[in-house]
């Protein structure tokens, strides 16, 4: 029987090396696209092509993909600066354009792209669990969550072409490999960074590294043409997660837990609120602090039914391992 060979664009991004290693622990045939660096500690054991790509090179692309393959499109520019905004744009809304087609081009059996839970937006009160199909509250302007709404838009218009793409939307993902601070990695280096504490009232969803790899992997084996699954192993508020960070580095500091009345006040007074521990810088823009007072409960229960999808690391686990691997790669300061 015929084996798929596997194209994955941003092997050297925290999902993507993490997918690397998975294709490669099972012997699947892969072909790494990598965009200039090739620096991550999971991809130096590997042994499997590794090949540099540019999403704004098109003819690169097509020379790149391999015909009939099953690509899996992780590569990206995360950023939430505003001044960011064209180039996050053009490489993951006009960049993906090129990948789909080249992927077109290249007969491609499927492809996978990796959108982002925040697409979905976010809603006001801890009780509303939101899916697939729920109304979309607060949609998102930050710039790298309105790039992936978009960069949707522009695979669902491919299905008229031809190419079967399928969406994955995971949420913050934890766990060893978030070498460039981009995930969860973020989130345990900023709380456990901050001699202060200030904790918003609202909440997020989570997964570990390990889990959205399989999960990904089943949306490319079982997936249906056209659709979004959200990639969740559970949610969890601000004050429970920042807990789980604090006990797991053994902080010391002082935590001042924000009420909800805050965010009016918030929303206008960036140079306060950008003092906000755990998920916010100075240059945050405030509709970035806005969703700290919101939640962000995503369910995954589509893939679960779906694909049999089955998280099964805690939110402990995925903390303790984010944290053993910022350790051992020294990207952990304490203040």
């Amino acid at each position: 029987m015929r084996r798929d060979i596997h194209f994955l664009t941003g092997a050297n991004g925290f999902v993507g090396a993490a997918l690397a290693r998975e294709l490669a622990r099972r012997s699947e045939q892969v072909v790494l696209m990598v965009h200039q660096r090739q620096d991550h500690p999971f991809l130096r054991a590997l042994s499997v092509p590794i090949v540099r790509g540019d999403l704004r090179d098109l003819s690169a692309l097509r020379r790149l993909i391999p015909q009939g393959a099953v690509v899996i499109h992780c590569a990206a520019r995360v950023s939430f600066d505003p001044a960011d905004r064209p180039e996050v744009f053009e490489t993951n809304v006009d960049g993906t354009s090129r990948l789909v087609d080249a992927a077109i081009e290249a007969r491609a059996r499927s492809m996978v792209f990796l959108s982002a839970g925040a697409v979905f937006g976010a809603a006001d009160t801890a009780a509303t669990l939101m899916n697939e199909d729920s109304p979309r509250r607060h949609a998102p302007s930050d710039s790298y969550a309105a790039s992936k709404a978009r960069a949707e838009q522009v695979c669902r218009s491919a299905l008229d072409r031809g190419l079967d793409v399928r969406i994955a939307n995971p949420v913050t993902t934890y766990g060893a490999g978030d070498h460039h601070l981009r995930a969860g990695g973020r989130v345990v280096h900023e709380v456990l960074s901050r001699k202060r504490l200030l904790v918003p009232p609202g909440g997020t969803s989570w997964i570990h590294i390990d889990d959205l790899v399989r999960g990904i992997l089943l949306i490319a084996e079982r997936g249906t043409a056209g659709t979004n699954y959200l990639l969740s192993a559970g949610h969890v508020s601000y004050r429970d997660l920042f807990e789980a960070i604090t006990t797991a580095g053994g902080w010391r500091g002082t935590r001042i837990v924000l009420p909800p009345h805050v965010a009016p006040v918030a929303r206008r007074c960036l140079a306060l609120v950008g003092q906000l521990a755990g998920l916010a810088h100075v240059d945050l823009p405030v509709q970035r602090i806005a969703e700290l007072f919101r939640y962000k409960y995503f369910s995954a229960a589509r893939a679960r039914v779906d694909l049999g999808f089955q998280p099964t690391e805690s939110l402990e686990t995925s903390v303790r391992a984010t944290l053993e691997y910022l350790r051992a790669e020294r990207l952990l300061v304490h203040p």
